[in-house]
C-alpha cells in the first residue's frame, strides 16, 4: 500500500511538473473515452438491444422496387398492401404509415405537432391498443369517414391536461374538425424517429383510395409498410 502510494506521488508531481504533456495526455483519454462511449451507445441501441415492441423480432419493414425508375427502395401503395393481405400467407397482419405534421387547436394552445397517418390494423402490429377509447376501424380508411384521431399520452396530457372524458370531443387539425376516438397508454413506443423524423404524437387513418371497382393503383397514396410475420415463415422467405 505504501508502494502505491509513493508511486501515485511521483505520477503528480512529474504531471505538475510538465502541465502541457498533461494537458495533451488528459484530453487525449477525454476524446478516446467520450468516442468510444458514443460508438458503444450507437451500436447497443442499433444492434444490440431489442425493439420496444411487441414480438419485434417478427416485425417486417417492406418497400418497393421501381426498377423502370431506378429505384430500388421506394414506397408501396394502398393496394400494394391489399395484394400484400390477399395474395400471401407470410404476414399474420399488415399496416401502413407515413409522416403528418398538422396544426392542432381548438383545446389548449395551437401547436404544430409530429404525426402519422396509419392504416387500420397499425395497432394490432404494433403489439398495443389505446387505454382510453379504441383504434381506427377499416371503414374509417375511407374519405369522408376519417376525421377521426388517436392521441399519444403525451398530447393528451398536454393539450387536454389529461381529461378522462377526453374520447368523443372535437379538436382541429388543420382546422378541420376531428373527433378524438382513443388515447394511447403511457408505455407505448412511437414508431422510431429514424422512420418517421420525429416520434409521433397523434394518429389519424390513412385514407385508401378506391373506385366503384376497388382500390385504385394509378396515383395511389405512397406509404411505408409495417407486417408482423407469420411464425414458421424464415425472415428472408
Amino acid at each position: 500500500m505504501d508502494s502505491l502510494i509513493k508511486d501515485i506521488r511521483f505520477a503528480v508531481r512529474s504531471l505538475i511538473k510538465r502541465p502541457s504533456f498533461t494537458v495533451v495526455a488528459v484530453l487525449t483519454l477525454a476524446l478516446g473515452i467520450g468516442a468510444n462511449t458514443a460508438i458503444f451507445s450507437v451500436v447497443y441501441s442499433v444492434l444490440l438491444k431489442s425493439p420496444p415492441f411487441y414480438r419485434a423480432d417478427r416485425m417486417v419493414l417492406l418497400w418497393g422496387d421501381d426498377r423502370a425508375e431506378g429505384d430500388a427502395r421506394s414506397q408501396v401503395s394502398h393496394t400494394d398492401v391489399v395484394d400484400f393481405r390477399t395474395q400471401t400467407t407470410l404476414f399474420e397482419s399488415v399496416t401502413t404509415f407515413n409522416s403528418y405534421t398538422p396544426l392542432i387547436s381548438g383545446t389548449g394552445e395551437p401547436a404544430r405537432v409530429n404525426g402519422a397517418l396509419v392504416g387500420d390494423d397499425f395497432f394490432n402490429v404494433m403489439g398495443t391498443q389505446p387505454f382510453l377509447g379504441r383504434g381506427f376501424l377499416a371503414e374509417e380508411q375511407n374519405e369522408g369517414k376519417d376525421q377521426v384521431v388517436v392521441l399519444s399520452y403525451e398530447l393528451w396530457q398536454r393539450q387536454l391536461n389529461g381529461d378522462p372524458d377526453a374520447v368523443g370531443k372535437t379538436i382541429l387539425l388543420n382546422l378541420r374538425p376531428h373527433t378524438i376516438v382513443g388515447v394511447l397508454p403511457q408505455n407505448f413506443h412511437s414508431l422510431p424517429a429514424t422512420l418517421l423524423g420525429k416520434p409521433a404524437l397523434l394518429y389519424r387513418p390513412a385514407v385508401e383510395v378506391t373506385s366503384e371497382t376497388g382500390p385504385v393503383r394509378t396515383g395511389a397514396f405512397d406509404t411505408d409498410t409495417f407486417d408482423r410475420a407469420e411464425p414458421g415463415h424464415p425472415r428472408r422467405q
